[in-house]
């Protein structure tokens, strides 16, 4: 009966070592990959803090420009030389990248539309300055002094044009005039530069010293979008090869107006932030490989702690086979008859 029993319990302690030697490296590697993941969860949220910080800090930036021309608008008369000199000299291509041009916009009342053609039309240095688009009533807000910051050169496209003309302008006009301080326009089309953009305008009621109640005109920077990301974050987003999409949910609706995508971003970790853009609020999702935000010896970790569990039970295992063999070989030497 006693000599019955010795191959259950071998079979017995065999299931066990194996259940031992099973269980041991999956909750290493369970234990590694927690870990993993909050790291990775961690790292993306840095990231995510990196990228919102370098966009907002390109806009606030941005601010700048506008908050100049009204100190400039308050301090002196304005011509084209002035104008041009005033922007030439805040270097805004070096400086500002990603914005295009930067606007002034006068308020013109609907019956002197006529009137403030021919004067700007007798003015030197303005050629075929025409208003546009016409329209049967309400006051126009017109462009009067622009200059791009890019290679493209819009300045007499965009000379004449009523800026009160579009619904998305207008909205952004009534609503700069409200709260007195900077607005942005929802994501639009700019027509001169083929881009997604956005405007930034704030009201001007101090000119040449003389205070007004309501606002005599408009500061305007214009960005597109796509320049905007690129100069603020280009090298992070490559660095760890993120997806970045932008949706103005200003209305309650997900507008989804930039994207850049890297290979495999849908197999990525996500991360979403709002932001305020002149009274507008930015959806920002970034999506990356948690490949790509690890270093290799993390990206290994799980692996070798499999590899060195697998490697201590197996030699518990050929270690407890050793002793028991020279057990067996010491008592078949003692009775070699057994």
């Amino acid at each position: 009966m006693k000599n019955a029993l010795h191959p259950r319990l071998r079979i017995f302690a065999a299931i066990l070592l194996l259940i031992f030697g099973s269980l041991v490296p999956g909750f290493f590697y369970i234990r590694v990959q927690n870990r993993i993941a909050k790291q990775t969860n961690t790292k993306l949220n840095e990231v995510t803090a990196a990228h919102v910080y370098e966009l907002t800090h390109r806009l606030e930036a941005y601010t700048n420009v506008l908050y100049s021309t009204r100190g400039l608008f308050a301090a002196t008369s304005i011509d084209d030389a002035v104008w041009d000199r005033f922007v030439s000299n805040q270097a805004l291509t070096k400086r500002y990248p990603g914005m295009q041009a930067a606007a002034y916009a006068e308020i013109v009342p609907h019956d002197q539309a006529d009137a403030f053609e021919k004067r700007m039309q007798s003015q030197v240095g303005v050629d075929n300055f025409k208003l546009h688009p016409r329209k049967d009533s309400g006051d126009y807000a017109v462009i009067t002094f622009h200059k791009e910051t890019s290679a493209q050169q819009t300045s007499q496209r965009s000379m004449g044009l009523d800026i009160a003309s579009d619904q998305v302008r207008q909205t952004a006009l009534s609503a700069s005039q409200e709260v007195g301080d900077i607005t942005a326009t929802a994501p639009l089309q700019l027509k001169t530069l083929h881009k997604t953009g956005v405007i930034l305008i704030t009201p001007v009621k101090n000119v040449n010293g003389r205070q007004h109640d309501k606002p005599v005109g408009y500061a305007i920077a214009i960005f597109d979008v796509e320049n905007l990301v690129s100069s603020s974050m280009a090298e992070r987003l490559h660095q760890y090869k993120t997806s970045i999409t932008i949706a103005d949910i200003t209305d309650g609706k997900e507008n989804v107006f930039y994207k850049l995508a890297y290979p495999n971003s849908e197999k990525a970790l996500s991360s979403s932030t709002n932001i305020d853009i002149g009274g507008r609020q930015w959806k920002i999702t970034f999506n990356a490989p948690a490949s790509d935000l690890l270093m290799f010896d993390d990206r290994a970790a799980p692996y070798v702690m499999v590899g060195v569990s697998m490697l201590v039970v197996g030699l518990v295992s050929t270690a407890t086979y050793a002793v028991r063999l020279r057990r067996r070989l010491s008592e078949k030497s003692l009775n070699p008859y057994k």
